[in-house]
């Protein structure tokens, strides 16, 4: 997970004073919560200055010497150059501390604990700035509701407030990989029986699921996430989740940085498959020196911050192609209209429901599951990665596709897909993955979820699955900024797995005997039409004009001739009917994006020859730290600081790291 931070580490020192004026002093303190536990924490005092100083505090379960441990502490400790006394807590039960090990389980309690006994140590000023990126991050984000105000400000990265819902399930199914992975990482194999034991969402659960107690947040923070990385949505809901404090300071001083990245490549431009525009790599340095500018003396550039700033995906190595740039936006998500687009018979996916019905089959054996390729992991392969020719060319992929776009059809939100759905079997999973299929044959994963049968109806607990009885199931794949470009194909594939990211469905495993297969069915009637809704942004809202330049404008229009009104983008089918009920099986027919029967589509998707091809229309799409012509200070420049105040040069290494990201903010009283 710090990978690429010793480079950074390196580049900083040699920005840094000389290495006699680094030095600390160093206390070990036993913190001891309220049930007699004692909990290791190592403080870092300045050598120069004069107590009390800001603290900053990180609370982390990895050990210091194992894990990145080292690289965290080496960055922590360059802060006490600054000014700042340093404290790291190991978690409860991992490295010196005691207890048993429950990762993020105990850590709402603990840190608010922690935090009123480091407001009162005679080395902090009272002020209290917590960091961490990942499983760093995460404790920081469970102890924010309800903290004393002596917690100031906050910056988190990579992690989640819903450790449930977006590192644990997803649609009912395990997150095997990662968790697997995770747990062994950390040295706790015996955390998965643990996880296991607790598919329910129940009490359980209760300590690390914070995101409907928003209203109790009182610091600002800023949020940083990628579009590959597996706790995204958990970026999303949290910026969200403070956005809700009852504190108007609060809710108006949060800000949420959405990149292009995956979990070990934050700031990076080579994600998966692609290799990005120079644009896309996002300074964090750079950015986090103004924020921390900011936190400290309450000026500098992150006065004019967007609420929100977020890449948006275009068709990579396409010259003119709208997208592969950064927007802002005011708060998350922007204004979309939910667009269905149709699974139909033959494998199309159009924007019009089918008149007739139709049913499609796909088959999973669990012995040979649909494998996992690239997408929001940890542990495993992660990124935009070609579906072709491991996903889509196996027997068990089932493909809806669109005929190729005439017009760019951009998607911002939250993805979902509709299904009725039928299974052999006492149980079945449904994974779906959303494609841009490229003209080259392409198909590059945009996102991917999951719904278990069972889990239809929520996390609280299964329902029954009748074998052979349609249910109706909504799969969510989170959230996307996408542009698929005029010439490409939209596609959803549906199999029965995506393994080993998550796992195969539990009742087709028998602990004795082999792995059962079942068949699934899907069916789509003009009462319950399957399809994939998109977040299809809303046009930009245009001021209103003053009253002379309205009178102006109506003289003007009476006197012209009217223009016809624009066109509205959108997917249409070609009219066709099929009679009857149609059965399509599954298969890899359609994995080089044809059509079936080669019918024409109107509008976005029809052949191009019939229509010419209509840019998209224009957006606020800026590089960080490009110039433009707006007034220095301004958005221009987005996050990117123009201008680095001397002040916080020394901001560099701790800032630097990937898991640790150091901040203070100024009073708000």
């Amino acid at each position: 997970m710090l990978a690429r931070a010793p480079a950074l580490v390196i580049a900083a020192l040699v920005l840094l004073a000389p290495p006699t004026a680094r030095a600390y002093e160093t206390l070990t303190e036993r913190v001891e919560m309220s049930d007699g536990v004692g909990l290791t924490t190592v403080v870092y005092l300045p050598t120069t200055g004069q107590a009390p100083w800001p603290a900053l505090l990180a609370r982390t379960p990895y050990s210091m010497d194992s894990y990145g441990g080292g690289l965290i502490l080496d960055g922590l400790l360059l802060a006490t150059n600054l000014g700042f006394a340093v404290a790291i807590q190991d978690t409860r039960g991992t490295g010196q501390s005691e207890g048993e090990a429950q990762p993020f389980s105990t850590d709402r309690a603990d840190g608010l604990e922690t935090l009123l006994w480091t407001l009162i140590q005679p080395w902090c000023n009272g002020e209290v700035l917590q960091v961490g990126a990942s499983a760093i991050g995460i404790p920081a984000y469970l102890m924010a509701p309800g903290a004393d105000p002596g917690l100031t400000c906050q910056a988190l990265a990579i992690a989640t407030p819903d450790v449930y819902a977006h590192a644990a399930y997803q649609g009912g199914a395990l997150r095997e990989s990662d968790v697997v992975q995770w747990a062994n990482w950390l040295g706790l194999p015996e955390l998965v029986p643990q996880v296991l034991a607790h598919r329910d969402c129940d009490a359980f659960w209760d300590p690390v699921r914070v995101t409907g107690m928003g209203a109790d947040v009182r610091v600002a923070a800023l949020h940083v996430g990628g579009w590959y990385d597996l706790f995204v949505q958990g970026n999303l809901d949290g910026f969200s989740m403070y956005r809700q404090s009852a504190d108007p300071f609060a809710a108006d001083h949060q800000y949420l940085v959405l990149g292009p990245w995956y979990h070990h490549g934050l700031g990076e431009t080579t994600v998966g498959d692609f290799v990005l525009p120079p644009s896309a790599k996002w300074d964090l340095v750079m950015n986090l020196m103004a924020w921390t500018t900011w936190c400290t003396k309450g000026t500098g550039i992150v006065l004019n911050w967007p609420r929100v700033r977020y890449w948006v995906f275009g068709a990579v190595g396409e010259e003119g192609a709208p997208g592969n740039a950064w927007r802002d936006a005011d708060d998350w998500p922007p204004p979309a209209v939910p667009t269905p687009l149709y699974l139909a018979p033959g494998g199309r996916l159009e924007a019009t429901a089918p008149v007739e019905p139709f049913v499609a089959s796909v088959p999973f054996d669990p012995a040979d599951p649909s494998p996992t390729r690239g997408g929001r992991n940890l542990a495993i392969d992660a990124g935009p990665r070609d579906q072709a020719p491991e996903v889509e060319a196996r027997a068990d992929a089932l493909l809806f596709t669109t005929l190729p776009l005439t017009e760019p059809l951009e998607a911002v939100g939250r993805v979902t897909v509709r299904l009725r759905v039928a299974t052999d079997g006492p149980d079945g999973d449904v994974a779906v993955r959303l494609t841009d299929v490229y003209p080259d044959g392409r198909s590059m994963l945009v996102a991917d979820g999951i719904q278990r049968l069972s889990r239809r109806e929520g996390c609280e607990h299964e329902v029954a699955v009748v074998p052979g009885e349609p249910v109706d199931v909504e799969v969510d794949l989170w959230s996307v900024a996408w542009i698929f470009n005029a010439g490409h194909r939209v596609r959803v594939v549906v199999t029965g797995s995506n393994y080993p990211r998550f796992e195969r469905t539990p009742a087709l495993m028998p602990a004795e005997g082999a792995p059962v297969p079942i068949t699934l069915t899907l069916s789509s009637s003009p009462e319950a039409p399957a399809a994939l809704v998109l977040p299809v942004p809303l046009p930009p809202v245009e001021p209103e004009p003053e009253p002379e330049a309205l009178a102006e404008a109506i003289d003007a229009a009476e006197a012209t001739p009217e223009p016809a009104p624009a066109e509205v983008v959108e997917v249409t089918e070609a009219v066709e009917t099929t009679e009857g009920v149609e059965t399509v099986e599954a298969g890899h027919a359609h994995a080089d994006g044809t059509d079936a029967d080669g019918a024409g589509l109107s509008e976005v998707i029809r052949p191009p020859d019939e229509a010419e091809v209509t840019p998209a229309a224009d957006q606020v799409e800026v590089a960080p730290g490009a110039d433009d012509d707006r007034e220095a200070g301004g958005s221009g420049s987005g996050c990117a600081l123009a201008n680095r105040p001397a002040a916080a040069a020394g901001a560099l290494p701790f800032l630097a790291l990937l898991a640790v990201l150091v901040i203070r903010r100024r009073a708000r009283r």
